[in-house]
């Protein structure tokens, strides 16, 4: 065999061996090796498959190793978990729970190895889309960390707690920095890898958060042909298409719906008010979690020319439940604004669907003129707290 042959046939055994996760695999592999992990622990593997259906897979480790398989049609958000017998005090709660070691990943077919002492401390590497999202979590890193210490001063530090003193002001605008510059760093590597899946999953990530629906648009259709042929791609071009109907700065979109009293109400028969369109549901913890906030800004702007219109969406298909579980929430929750209920006729018009809501709760304001001011998905209270102080003129 000559050098030539030598060196060929050392090529070959090196491209077969290594793992790039390239598109003509067709099935993933999960490869784990965790020093601390306990014998018998049962590992759970978790995403969204096809049609939004939620994949759950469990297995046992054998010496501090565990195997998953299996087959996605483009790369997943995933998670890998184990949950230990171990109590523990969260520090920001100061709740009881159990210990959990966690990681989460992009899942694509190809092999994925997790190695280290815990999940959470682990190296997740082997496949092309994994090794690029490495890349973009690594530009980030120092920003997160100091993130972090800085959440964690803000929760631990007594003279914070229930004060808006200077220093806890300060902690907060500096941690205000950082997600903008993270947020930066994020639309850098998004414009710089337009054939990237994990670019098309950082920008669905972004969207409606720190980036507009026009802006989102452009990054969307800035990427690669090969990108845009993606299920995935598709379906959030679809998304921001539809958002154009209500961005920033388009007008409402009118509809009648019956009122918690049982009479027809119109979004247009509100004239020269600011609006808050409060989209929730009697099953949404963290929806029903803010609305004493929503409570105490309704009793700060209504007489400067604010209204409330709660659109709540319930789950239930039998229009009997769904209008009980609304009722007795809007009692306990003690919102005396305008409510209607969306299952009422949503046949004929779905405002969930007409506003394109994806998450619950979401608040649309609007400006006196009808026109759509800011749209807020969370429920973070210094958010809203800052947009209604713009929208009011203050």
């Amino acid at each position: 065999m000559n050098k030539f042959q030598i060196l060929l046939a050392f090529f070959l055994l090196f491209a077969s061996c290594k793992n790039t996760g390239s598109t003509t695999d067709t099935a993933f592999t999960v490869k784990g090796e965790l020093s601390e992990l306990k014998k018998d622990a049962k590992v759970t593997l978790s995403y969204t498959g096809e049609n939004g259906v939620n994949v759950i897979d469990t297995t046992t480790s054998q010496q501090g190793k565990f195997l998953f398989r299996g087959v996605v049609t483009n790369p997943v958000n995933a998670r890998i978990h184990y949950v230990s017998d171990e109590e523990v005090i969260d520090p920001f709660s100061n709740m009881k729970g159990y210990k959990m070691d966690a990681v989460n990943f992009l899942l694509s077919n190809g092999t994925t190895v997790i190695k280290g002492k815990r999940l959470r401390k682990s190296d997740v590497s082997g496949t092309l889309v994994q090794n690029e999202y490495n890349d973009y979590l690594q530009s980030i890193k120092s920003l997160n960390q100091k993130t972090d210490s800085l959440y964690r001063i803000l929760y631990q530090k007594a003279e914070f707690e229930n004060t808006e003193s200077n220093g806890k002001l300060e902690v907060k605008e500096r941690i205000a920095q950082l997600g903008t510059q993270v947020t930066s760093s994020t639309v850098k590597f998004i414009s710089e890898h337009p054939d990237s899946y994990v670019s098309l999953f950082l920008l669905n990530d972004l969207r409606n958060q720190e980036l507009d629906n026009s802006t989102a648009a452009d990054y969307a259709n800035s990427m690669s042909d090969r990108i845009k042929a993606m299920e995935d791609w598709k379906k959030l071009n679809n998304k921001l298409e539809a958002a154009q109907a209500i961005a920033i700065g388009s007008k409402y979109i009118d509809f009648t719906k019956k009122d918690i009293n049982g009479n027809n109400f119109t979004l247009s028969s509100i004239k020269g008010k600011c609006v808050i369109l409060d989209f929730w549901g009697s099953w949404c913890g963290p929806c029903r979690a803010s609305h004493p906030h929503l409570k105490e800004v309704y009793d700060k702007y209504e007489s400067k020319g604010l209204t409330i219109v709660g659109i709540c969406h319930e789950k239930s298909s039998d229009i009997a439940k769904c209008e009980e579980s609304w009722k007795k929430a809007v009692k306990k929750d003690d919102m005396p604004w305008i409510q209607v209920l969306n299952n009422y006729d949503k046949e004929t018009i779905d405002l969930v669907k007409l506003y394109a809501i994806e998450g619950f709760p979401t608040k649309i304001l609007l400006n006196k003129e009808g026109k759509i001011f800011s749209r807020i998905v969370g429920g973070n209270p210094e958010i809203l707290d800052k947009k209604m102080k713009e929208l009011m003129g203050e």
